[in-house]
């Protein structure tokens, strides 16, 4: 009668010791601060410090959350190897970049590791690049790559780069992805290599009008000759905009007047009206490179619409016309009739105020009998140094 009791009493201990290893093993599964506590100091201290960091979205925050990780850097190095090993790390991007923005030297072995992780390769490289800075070779390897991310990171290097392989570039002008395209563009040095010009060119004139219209803007990084400007003018009048907006950019860089063939192509530009913006990038040419024919502009005036009459009234100042401000007058006066059928928009309005308000000296809100009679006694005698025209091209 002893025994059942005995074997009940020690089943019992089993099942509660059991119940005992179980409630005290569940915590260290689903706790989750659990982790955190059993790091050490340093790497709790970075993990804290990465977490501002990331937090900080304005520029002033952002920058003193940097400069707080740089006081503690030199006790932080075994915390910084540790979580560069980490892959699940959320921090990790976050260790990578303040890594290369601080150049933590005694990573650069982990970030040269990381780089060879597809996902992590593009922010590895430019963090590897600001400590030990990329050689030629090692940056055109990279423009080569299939990778978009990994060119995007390889042209955001470059840029940094005082003598970068430019001609290894090239290429990537005429990328079929738009940000590729955009990222050349903008780690382009002032003054492109001779030996680039073709390439620029050809991508210049591609069939695809957004492939063009990169070639043009980055032919304003190259001396726009005769050839190059003759171009450009037959490019002013495709049928896209955008690649007639491009080449009319690029014209307004030549230094010098234009020739009599690529005049005209401007003027042809200017009577199609295809935009508003077109025809004010056409006349811009005409204006910052000199190129006025004072009675061609004459001769047109009666025919132009308010917005084109303001950049007639342009050409004739920067000629030194006296009547250059009697456009000017005439879009004024027809804001003034409550008859006219067809008065200035309030863009043109606001241009045209703020032009005699710059010759004149005075303010915008200035009439239009304090202007006359100013020009009357101050008459135009010579080319007027005109401001940028306050209108959207």
């Amino acid at each position: 009668m002893g025994t059942p009791p005995r074997r009940l009493l020690m089943w019992t201990i089993v099942a509660v010791s059991a119940t005992l290893i179980v409630t005290m093993a569940v915590p260290a599964v689903v706790r989750p601060s659990a982790q955190r506590v059993r790091l050490s100091k340093d790497r709790i201290e970075l993990l804290d410090l990465l977490g501002d960091y990331q937090r900080a979205w304005q520029p002033d925050t952002k920058a003193q959350a940097l400069d707080r990780i740089a006081g503690a850097i030199d006790h932080l190095g075994h915390a910084m190897h540790w979580l560069l090993s980490q892959p699940m790390q959320k921090s990790l991007p976050h260790a990578i970049e303040v890594a290369g923005l601080l150049r933590v030297e005694v990573v650069l072995q982990d970030l040269k590791a990381l780089a060879l992780h597809q996902h992590l390769r593009p922010a590895a490289l430019i963090a590897v690049d600001r400590i030990e800075p990329l050689t030629d070779q090692e940056l055109r390897d990279l423009f080569g790559e299939t990778d978009k991310n990994v060119q995007l990171a390889a042209l955001a290097i470059a840029k940094r780069h005082r003598e970068p392989p430019v001609h290894a570039m090239m290429p990537l002008l005429r990328s079929r992805d738009a940000e590729v395209r955009n990222a050349v563009l903008k780690a382009l040095p002032p003054q492109l290599p001779e030996e680039c010009v073709p390439e620029v060119l050809a991508a210049a004139g591609d069939v695809d009008p957004q492939v063009a219209v990169t070639g043009l803007l980055a032919l304003a990084h190259t001396p726009i000759t005769r050839e190059i400007e003759v171009f450009l003018a037959e490019q002013c009048t495709r049928e896209a905009l955008d690649v007639s907006g491009a080449a009319l950019t690029a014209l307004a860089t030549v230094h010098g007047t234009l020739q009599p063939d690529t005049i005209t192509r401007l003027w042809q530009v200017i009577e199609r009206r295809a935009s508003r913006q077109l025809v004010g990038r056409a006349f811009r040419c005409l204006e910052q490179t000199g190129s006025v024919d004072v009675a061609a502009v004459r001769r047109t005036l009666p025919d132009l619409d308010h917005h084109s009459r303001y950049f007639a009234a342009r050409l004739l100042l920067r000629a030194g016309e006296a009547d250059g401000v009697e456009p000017l007058f005439t879009i004024l006066a027809a804001a003034a009739e409550n008859s006219s059928s067809n008065p200035p928009d309030a863009e043109v309005l606001f241009a045209t105020r703020g032009l005699l308000a710059s010759l004149a000296g005075t303010s915008a809100s200035a009439s239009v009998a304090e202007w006359q009679d100013w020009f009357a006694r101050n008459p135009v005698r010579r080319a007027a140094q005109l401001p940028a025209p306050q209108l959207n091209l």
